[in-house]
């Protein structure tokens, strides 16, 4: 039960002698009439535990009517709940949980007014707070295409009904344990895969047991008619997507119809347009409520989320666009890291199982949502970014609606095991006076962020002892004395800020010697573009482009690259410089031949990852200092 259910309840208690309008109720809590008529069937379903009853009188009002040991009995019950709920609501109503319940609240009722005040009173901060709150959930917001309206009358939630769903499954998605599944047939998995109980309880708030029960028995029965097995993230995802579907439409809440719409003419046909046949009857029967067309190709898209139909030729001549667009992205991957994604033949294909997955969402307009996309941008914008270029060139090429950023960085976590893998490897000695416990953790997160390299730790006593053929380098959080002997060694902050982890990957960079490497490479690649016919030049002043921009990225170094396609039948990659001439302000490839576009992406990959002084004598070649182009 939620503060606003248990407040009703008490104000029920102490009215029980009378009936009164629901208007009432909801002026006195600072709601709806609507929000509490909602509310009845689940506060009835609490109060039968204590034999209590809420009387309907048309046109008059509501009243509880209940036995008197009963009302003691409830009363208590009532009274532990909201001294718990007020302790736990001190220590845990912290930032994030708080803007996910606005959020919430916003998407659930999004047909309903709400205020600053009231949610300054609801969760007991300032209104400041709450408008701090909505600038964040703005961006939230702003990612499934909905926005926060304020009128005269209050805060309402703005959009399609198709970003609501989405925006809703993606919060519940978070508060969800991501290694957790929902009840499968009444059994649960082993409890270190179980959500916290608060979890729990949030979902329950929001479904009904009965909903609950009934998707769970959906699945099943769709697990056992297709010999599939979903798993867990597929089951929670599919599950929180048809509890949504059925929560909006039990509200009058239906999805937009689109022009153009189709997969259902001419009869059905085929297992997965069977399968939402199926399931629009299992939803008559239980619910009595028949789903429009919109509604069943949204059914369609849910499933789509899944493998379960992936074999079963559901694309049609999408199949052979899917072929193409995985073959090409295997290539220009390899080509541009000199990562060889074939050479795993099981790991390749899950690589093009998840291209064929983001495909269909693209097509079917149900996009994924990453939670974890800050701390990709901010740790592996390097092969984010060549993602981001492939993928762009590629749907340019065949003929396909954009890819979310979001869904690129799924592909992106694929391959990133693979990219790790095959990376450079090193030995490390990490030194630290620091107590054990603290020790640790230090070097966890070192062993996270370069889970390729091997690390022993010692003290700086250690050190002195430590042998310089053994390891490659030293990491350390004290000052150490050297000589010439000495193994090299970087000094960090032991809460390892991002400018220690920038001075490690430099020393790395500096005793791998990948310096040369990294300058012949980049030098290899102009060559073998003006073998292939390209203008390759560089420019000290803006430069005016003859396509149309199809993708800016702001990389790594501060540099932006601008790739732009003419029909001039001509190829230009142009390096813009700065007026000193000794930084690469931006990169415009500007070309007619898409996949001449792909390959010079190797340029981006190259000048995110070599190091810095490896840029000087690259423009020194661009510009004349050695024999050039």
């Amino acid at each position: 039960m939620n503060k606003r259910q248990i407040s009703f309840m008490n104000m029920l208690l102490s009215h029980d002698q009378e009936f009164l309008p629901i208007d009432f109720y909801a002026g006195e809590l600072d709601t709806s009439s609507k929000t509490l008529r909602r509310d009845l069937e689940q506060v009835q379903k609490f109060l039968d535990e204590f034999g209590a009853v809420i009387d309907k009188k048309s046109g008059v009002g509501i009243r509880l009517r209940i036995g008197g040991e009963q009302k003691g009995k409830l009363n208590n019950h009532l009274s532990y709940l909201a001294y718990a709920g007020q302790s736990a609501g001190g220590q845990t109503w912290e930032k994030d949980s708080r803007r996910m319940d606005i959020a919430l609240n916003l998407l659930l009722y999004s047909d309903e007014y709400t205020s600053l005040a009231s949610l300054a009173y609801k969760y007991y901060v300032s209104k400041s707070t709450i408008h701090s709150d909505f600038m964040h959930l703005e961006k939230l917001f702003g990612r499934f295409s909905l926005h926060i309206r304020k009128t005269m009358d209050g805060t309402i939630i703005a959009g399609e009904e198709r970003g609501i769903r989405q925006a809703v499954v993606y919060i519940l998605s978070r508060i969800l344990n991501p290694n957790a599944a929902l009840v499968r047939n009444g059994e649960m998995a082993d409890d270190a895969s179980l959500p916290h109980p608060d979890t729990l309880s949030t979902v329950l708030d929001i479904f009904r047991e009965d909903d609950i029960c009934f998707v769970n028995q959906l699945l099943g029965r769709m697990e056992e008619t297709h010999d599939y097995r979903f798993d867990d993230s597929e089951f929670v995802n599919v599950s929180l997507n048809l509890l949504v579907m059925v929560y909006r439409l039990k509200n009058s809440c239906v999805m937009e119809q689109e022009a153009g719409t189709s997969g259902f003419q001419g009869g059905l046909a085929g297992p997965l347009e069977n399968e939402v046949e199926e399931v629009c009857n299992r939803i008559w029967g239980h619910y009595h409520m028949e789903l429009p067309l919109s509604e069943r190709v949204w059914l369609k898209n849910i499933f789509l989320l899944t493998h379960m139909f992936e074999t079963n030729g559901e694309n049609g001549n999408g199949d052979e666009v899917f072929r193409l667009f995985c073959e090409d992205f295997i290539d220009a991957f390899t080509t541009i890291t000199n990562i060889n994604l074939r050479e795993n033949p099981s790991f390749c294909e899950n690589v093009i199982s998840h291209i064929n997955l983001m495909l269909k969402r693209l097509l079917g307009r149900t996009p994924a949502s990453n939670p974890l996309m800050e701390l990709l941008i901010k740790d592996y914008q390097s092969t984010l970014n060549v993602c981001r270029i492939i993928c762009c060139i590629l749907a340019r090429k065949f003929g396909l609606p954009e890819l979310s950023v979001d869904e690129i960085s799924f592909l992106m976590l694929y391959i990133l095991g693979e990219t790790v893998r095959q990376s450079e490897h090193a030995r490390v000695l990490f030194v630290t006076d620091m107590t054990k416990s603290i020790a640790n953790l230090t070097k966890l997160r070192l062993q996270q962020r370069f889970p390729q390299w091997n690390f022993d730790t010692c003290a700086s006593d250690g050190y002195r002892t430590a042998k310089r053929e053994s390891y490659d380098f030293c990491i350390s959080t004290a000052m150490l004395d050297t000589d010439e002997h000495s193994i090299p060694y970087v000094f960090v902050s032991p809460i390892l800020e991002n400018r220690d982890f920038k001075n490690i990957q430099e020393l790395f960079w500096k005793t791998s010697e990948s310096t040369s490497v990294y300058h012949l490479e980049l030098i290899r690649i102009i060559n073998d573009l003006h073998d292939i016919g390209c203008d390759i030049r560089a420019s000290d002043s803006p430069v005016d482009r003859a396509g149309s921009e199809l993708i800016r990225i702001s990389a790594l170094k501060g540099i932006q690259y601008i790739y732009s396609v003419n029909g001039l039948k001509k190829n230009h990659c142009i390096f813009v410089l700065d007026s000193p001439g000794t930084r690469i302000r931006e990169v415009h490839i500007d070309m007619c031949n898409l996949d001449f576009m792909l390959f010079s992406s190797k340029i981006v990959y190259l000048l995110d990852n070599c190091p810095d002084d490896v840029i000087p004598g690259f423009i020194n070649y661009l510009t004349g200092g050695e024999a050039n182009v």
